[in-house]
């Protein structure tokens, strides 16, 4: 029983099994075990840890169950007839015409040895073993799938980083491009430019030069440098 394993159902989730509850043959979880021990109604019941039981903690003879029919008194008879455990009051009254009513234990012993217990025993061995072939499967499942993530980012990261070298290989040729051309055709405009400032400085020069003698030179010189 030491590494018994079992699921209780909690208040909201299926959680491992913490105890168990020998009166009301059920297995609680760690939150309900503390509720069990603090309810007013359960707080007398026979609970047993299954992380560490002793034998004697889990034979049925030792728990006061009690009856459901009769709360002040405990089980003692066990009618075949109904499948179901009573007080002797009740066995007296409501299983008085019945042909097998005898003792918990004795019903329980007889129950231990049936080939139903066994059979029921196989199936539950049968369906922890599927469950453990489907745990097996579900874990290669997800160690599958956490390696596929993990070689999605690294294709990911692969794909970027050379992206990101052909970007960088693409700026320098488009730069060194802009700086060939800068090389060519700057001194062509420059050339161009210095050209246009000379032929302004010609024509203001000549400009002034005619103003002059528009204003000064003598009506002979003014006729030869119109002329000219």
């Amino acid at each position: 029983m030491k590494n018994y394993v079992q699921l209780a159902q909690g208040e909201n989730e299926t959680e491992s099994a913490f105890s168990w509850c020998i009166n009301c043959a059920e297995l609680l979880c760690k939150a309900c075990d503390r509720s069990h021990r603090r309810n007013k109604y359960t707080n007398t019941h026979n609970l047993v840890d299954l992380s560490n039981p002793q034998p004697a903690e889990i034979k049925l003879h030792e728990a006061d169950i009690q009856c459901t029919e009769h709360p002040d008194k405990n089980v003692e008879a066990y009618c075949r007839d109904h499948s179901e455990i009573c007080c002797m009051t009740c066995a007296f009254l409501k299983h008085r015409n019945c042909k097998n009513v005898g003792s918990i234990q004795d019903a329980a012993q007889e129950m231990k040895k049936s080939k139903d217990v066994e059979t029921f025993a196989d199936s539950l061995n049968e369906f922890k073993n599927s469950l453990d072939t489907m745990l097996q499967y579900t874990t290669k499942n997800l160690q599958d799938f956490d390696k596929d993530i993990e070689e999605m980012k690294s294709d990911v990261e692969t794909l970027f980083t050379k992206l990101s070298n052909h970007l960088s290989q693409l700026k320098a040729h488009i730069m060194s491009e802009i700086s060939k051309i800068e090389k060519e055709v700057r001194p062509e405009i420059e050339d161009k430019h210095e050209e246009i400032k000379c032929k302004i400085s010609t024509i203001e020069n000549d400009l002034a030069l005619f103003q002059t003698n528009m204003k000064y030179a003598p009506p002979a010189q003014f006729l030869q440098a119109s002329k000219n």
